[in-house]
């Protein structure tokens, strides 16, 4: 199986973009899946989703990356690509900067 692993930690501005980057890489052909640091409600039909605990004393984020690295351990039988959760946000900000020019 393909898989793309995202993830990312309780910042609204990033957990908005689950539901359209999770259906834009299965439609290319991906699984996805996220890791998210603390018991957040998200919706679970998109892709695997995986909650971590958030580690005392390291910021909420830079745990969110390190879980990012972590994932693809637990599917040694998977091609897994490590991805952003907010691709949605950098390509519409790259096409309108094409546009500007």
């Amino acid at each position: 199986m393909n898989r793309v692993i995202l993830s990312t930690d309780s910042n609204k501005d990033y957990l908005q973009f689950w539901p359209l980057t999770a259906l834009a890489w299965k439609k290319l052909g991906f699984q996805p899946t996220l890791g998210i640091v603390g018991d957040i409600d998200i919706n679970e039909n998109l892709g695997d989703v995986y909650k971590f605990n958030r580690v005392d004393g390291i910021s909420s984020m830079f745990n969110a990356k390190i879980i990012r690295l972590y994932l693809p351990c637990l599917f040694p039988d998977d091609v897994c690509i490590l991805g952003d959760i907010d691709l949605n946000r950098k390509l519409t900000s790259q096409n309108s900067e094409r546009e500007d020019t």
